[in-house]
């Protein structure tokens, strides 16, 4: 039997990536990402020397130690790059850049009909709006960060079939903006890319294994295992809206039946609450008289809330996570639709005995469609490039 072993250059390739995966969460001394990934001393200052020459890191505040001297924290360092993102929707998409923490400096919301407008005219003025907030910028533009509705091909870049998207389907997405900026362009589902980002932006903490459920205008998810996304062996893993709810029910457009996406996502649920009174339009409203006690509007968050518990229920006692977090415009005044949830999920899992599942809101409150999309690309040079070569990332005339 042979065992694999890294080279040396593998090896430093797989210690830069951990300490950048630290730093992306917070600052940390030189002593303490010696402590937690247990090389020397030496061995982290010879990373850390190297990446603060590339200008990836930083050094920040001084740190008070209870013992000892204090200590120097590092951080990534936020004016190194741009990051460009793209969230797609059937209806508009959001196009911004963030700095190299990720933090959103400037978007735009770009509308268009689904049913009529090319695809191609959409993307040539989202580059318009991508050249219009890097003019004038001297900092380098390291890549763009795509989501999109399924079905995709990811290592292709394309957005394939995603149902009531027909005009957008089999589109070479990534090429397209490869060849307006020749940078790194990666294409991720949209609800798979806002779980690996509760890592690093939300309130994963240091959960290491954990489901995320995103409930907007579909159902979608994604599985996170020892810290990594889990993508199945043709990346089509977590399609947590096509858990079937109901045996006998409605067939899905994915040729299923009685999936939980044509009861439980916000178009299905207001159009359920339709059935009780006919004015009704936003999942806004619906929770606003719920909590108002309305008789009807509660009966409707019932139905939302087991919908999304025969879901997590399979979820959990097939992955075993430690957490369980919900996202997507669902979110809206959230505190009944949890604690709903957790009530109900406590009783119902095969591992109550030994410990329950914690039900969480997503901890990306705040540029939620954009978030997703710049940690995505972040992830994927960290994960391809090493040191952030500056053939792969330098100056460009946009």
């Amino acid at each position: 039997m042979t065992k694999k072993v890294l080279n040396a250059s593998g090896m430093k390739k797989a210690n830069q990536k951990k300490i950048l995966d630290m730093l992306r969460v917070e600052s940390v001394s030189r002593a303490e990402l010696s402590r937690r990934t247990g090389l020397t001393r030496a061995g982290i200052s010879g990373i850390i020397e190297e990446l603060m020459s590339k200008g990836v890191v930083v050094e920040g505040e001084t740190m008070p130690n209870k013992v000892g001297r204090s200590s120097v924290e590092l951080k990534l360092n936020k004016e190194r790059y741009l990051i460009a993102g793209i969230s797609v929707s059937r209806d508009y998409c959001t196009v911004g850049i963030s700095d190299f923490c990720c933090e959103i400096l400037e978007y735009q919301k770009v509308e268009f009909n689904k049913d009529h407008d090319d695809p191609y005219t959409v993307l040539k003025k989202i580059t318009q709006i991508i050249r219009e907030m890097l003019s004038g910028k001297e900092t380098a533009l390291l890549g763009i960060g795509i989501i999109s509705p399924g079905t995709l091909d990811i290592a292709k870049g394309r957005i394939l079939s995603p149902p009531n998207f027909e005009r957008w389907h089999n589109l070479n997405i990534c090429d397209f903006f490869w060849n307006e900026f020749q940078c790194p362009v990666v294409l991720e589902n949209n609800a798979k890319a806002i779980a690996i980002s509760e890592k690093y932006c939300g309130a994963a903490g240091t959960a290491r294994n954990y489901v995320e459920i995103v409930v907007d205008n579909g159902i979608g998810g994604g599985i996170v295992v020892d810290g990594q996304l889990y993508k199945g062996s043709f990346g089509s893993s977590s399609e947590f809206g096509h858990t079937t709810v109901d045996m006998n029910g409605e067939l899905c457009s994915c040729g299923n039946r009685g999936c939980a996406e044509l009861y439980a996502n916000i178009p299905n649920i207001i159009a359920y609450a339709q059935e009780f009174d006919s004015h009704v339009e936003s999942w806004e409203e619906i929770v606003d008289r719920a909590e108002t006690g309305d008789i009807e509007m509660k009966r409707v968050l019932e139905r939302e809330i087991e919908c999304l518990v025969a879901v997590i229920v399979s979820a959990v006692n097939i992955i075993d996570p430690e957490v369980v977090f919900i996202g997507g415009d669902i979110l809206y005044r959230p505190d009944l639709l949890i604690s709903g949830i957790q009530a109900r999920v406590d009783r119902r899992i095969m591992r109550k005995a030994i410990n329950g599942i914690e039900i969480r809101p997503s901890g990306i409150v705040k540029h939620t469609r954009l978030i997703p999309c710049v940690n995505l690309l972040l992830s994927y040079v960290i994960d391809n490039f090493s040191l952030f070569e500056d053939e792969q990332c330098s100056e460009r005339e946009f």
